[in-house]
């Protein structure tokens, strides 16, 4: 009795992760495109484009919001029509409520993902870059409006699959060779 459906998109749409503040959302769509909504009505607000050039496989990620900003970390896996092998690229941006780029970080060579977390209340962005065996593998801090970084560990042997934070610490998910573990 309590749940009823408020809108409904259109199936052209084909979102594949959301995040909601202050009656606004942020959506990553499959086809490549950041885009906010309006969550009372379900009508598009803004969007942009993820990629620069043809978008050839689906985008995937997660997206994250204060409502005013959003940060979408995101990667696109195709499969290369020549030799049948899989393709992956990876990015992170931030985007403001007309759903312009405020700041990026640069595409990541092929296998290697962002995973990020917002924490808005003090304005940083978490970074974290996996699976291990990257020799540019590291947790870091970055400024949210400005995308300055503000603090940075590396680690060779691991990747951080994922982050988070409570306030107080960061916490992330390690991704090791022969595990995985957790640090604080």
């Amino acid at each position: 009795e309590d749940v009823r459906l408020l809108w409904e998109a259109p199936e052209v749409l084909r979102p594949t992760s959301l995040a909601i503040a202050n009656n606004r959302i942020s959506i990553i769509l499959a086809d490549g495109r950041f885009l906010w909504l309006d969550a009372s009505s379900g009508k598009p607000s803004a969007a942009a484009f993820l990629w620069n050039g043809l978008v050839e496989g689906d985008t995937v990620g997660t997206t994250y919001t204060d409502g005013v900003i959003g940060l979408a970390a995101v990667h696109q896996i195709s499969i290369s029509p020549d030799a049948g092998k899989a393709n992956t690229r990876s990015r992170l941006a931030v985007f403001d409520v007309q759903a312009n780029q405020i700041w990026s970080l640069p595409e990541l060579e092929e296998g290697q993902l962002y995973s990020a977390a917002l924490a808005s209340g003090p304005g940083l962005v978490i970074v974290g870059r996996w699976p291990y065996g990257f020799k540019k593998n590291a947790l870091s801090v970055y400024e949210l409006f400005t995308g300055q970084k503000l603090w940075q560990s590396s680690d060779d042997s691991s990747g951080f699959q994922s982050v988070s934070h409570d306030g107080t610490r960061i916490y992330a998910i390690l991704n090791m060779k022969d595990s995985i573990g957790a640090i604080a």
